[in-house]
């Protein structure tokens, strides 16, 4: 599987779509996250805007949702 960086994705679609919306999580993983990010995407891929959690997937970014009973398919976000 091939997977875009930030860089990638800047190169590609210019800064308005990735550094001035998204940002890159900074220290470890919330619990949640780690339990609902998909295995093969690496914590140097995880993002954040406003709050919510997204990952890069083949240079495209998708919302992390919640796989857990009760919450299934809503987005994972902090504060």
């Amino acid at each position: 599987m091939k997977k875009l960086g930030l860089a990638c994705m800047l190169a590609l679609f210019g800064s308005s779509v990735a550094a001035h919306e998204y940002h890159r999580w900074s220290g470890p993983l919330p619990a949640l996250v780690e339990q609902n990010l998909p295995a093969d995407i690496p914590a140097s891929d995880v993002l954040v805007k406003d709050g919510c959690f997204f990952y890069l997937y083949e240079g495209q970014v998708f919302q992390l949702l919640n796989g857990n009973s009760g919450a299934a398919g809503l987005p994972i976000c902090i504060g």
